[in-house]
Formats: C-alpha cells, structure tokens, sequence
C-alpha cells in the first residue's frame, strides 16, 4: 500500500536542523517504527499485526530497493531518525518481489497468533463489500505513472517541510531516470495528507475503495491516487 503524510506545509526556519539522506541498511528498524508508529494517521493500535504492517509497507524499499528510500534524521547529533520516503521507480519489480514478501510475513503474522484476532475475521467479513464497490472507480490511466511513494514522518519532524524535502529527492531522481510520473495514495478524510500532495504539484487520478483495520472503522473507505508527471 502506498501511503501519504500527514505533514501540513509550512516555512522551516532553520533546514540545518533535519537532514535528509538515502537510506542505508542500518536505518531499516527505525524505518519500520515509524510506519507501525504513524499508521493510519497515528492509530497504529488498530493494525492487526504491526510486524505485517511494517512487512508490506517498507520491506520492499529497505530489503529489495533501496535506492528508492530517503530519510530525514536530526544533524546533531545524527542518527536520529524522525522520518522516511519509501517508493518504487516500477511496478513489475514491486508486484515480483511482493510475491515474495507477502506470503513469508502473513505466515510470520499467523505464528503470532493472527488468526486468532477476532478483526481479521471483520475485515475478512467486509471482503466482500471492498468487491462490490469495484476497485477501479474512476481510474485513469496510471502507466503514465509508474513510479509511486509514501511519506511518513513522526510529529517532531512535521511541520518543517520535512516532507517536501523528501519528496523532492524521490522525485529528481525518478527524472533523472526519464519516468514519465509519479503517484502516491491518500485516504480521502486526511485532509493534510491531500493538502501537502496537491501543494507539490500531484493532481487526483482515481478514486478507490479501502478497508481501514477493523480495531479503528471497520468500515469501507475511500482512497485517492494522486500523480504528478514530470
């Protein structure tokens, strides 16, 4: 699934104070928190499985692709982690390597007792409902958007324009690589996340059905794809 940031634009005083820089294998833990940690807009408590979250969210950038990883740590002293930009510069490497990824930590996940957790069975229940609405609701034409991303970015780093660095660097380099465009996914009610998407310069592709962990909703969602060409 790929994420946008809550982030809300705003003037930073000082950028000395937050570096951004490719990722390297020794961020891969923090790197993980922070997506279990602002899951859902900082409801990660709901997630059924945070480990699996973490799995399908960033193992492909930190364990297949790293050269699609940015994150922003503190300058002083440095190694401080406070935020990250996962992303993919293609989608058939993503789908291949997800076939790898998916089955591996849904096993892990029920070695922890996921299939105990009566939400699982909740969000199984509303399956249905997800394939009813179809998955291809006012979609366009995505191929001219084959590169795709997610930001997270805990609280201390918001606010900042953290998020717009991270960005920025995800996106020079899927020019520097010819693609076409970019896109990212945003809930339809995280208004910030919309806001900081369309304030780069991202326009709404397609609206698409979404299931929220059954802990927080428990109910069907709406989630836009947003794309910016190059």
């Amino acid at each position: 699934m790929i994420g946008g940031s809550r982030e809300e634009n705003a003037p930073v005083a000082d950028r000395s104070e937050i570096r951004i820089r490719p990722y390297e294998a020794r961020d891969r833990g923090a790197v993980r928190a922070i997506a279990i940690a602002t899951a859902y807009g900082g409801e990660g408590d709901g997630l059924l499985d945070p480990e699996l979250f973490a799995d399908l969210m960033t193992r492909y950038a930190t364990d297949f692709a790293p050269e699609g990883a940015w994150v922003a740590e503190w300058a002083a002293p440095p190694g401080t982690v406070v935020g990250y930009l996962a992303g993919g510069f293609a989608e058939r490497p993503v789908r291949r390597a997800m076939w790898r990824i998916a089955p591996a930590a849904v096993a892990a996940a029920i070695g922890r007792g996921l299939l105990c957790r009566r939400p699982l069975w909740r969000l199984l229940a509303a399956l249905p409902r997800l394939l009813a609405a179809g998955g291809r609701r006012g979609e366009a034409d995505l191929a001219a958007y084959p590169a795709h991303l997610h930001v997270n970015l805990l609280p201390e780093a918001r606010r900042r324009a953290v998020g717009r660095r991270l960005v920025e660097s995800f996106l020079a380099e899927a020019a520097r690589r010819g693609l076409p465009g970019v896109r990212a996914t945003v809930l339809a009610d995280n208004a910030g996340g919309r806001r900081f998407f369309e304030r780069l310069g991202f326009r709404p592709l397609a609206r698409l059905p979404a299931l929220r962990p059954p802990a927080i909703r428990g109910m069907l969602d709406t989630k836009i794809v947003y794309g910016k060409k190059l």
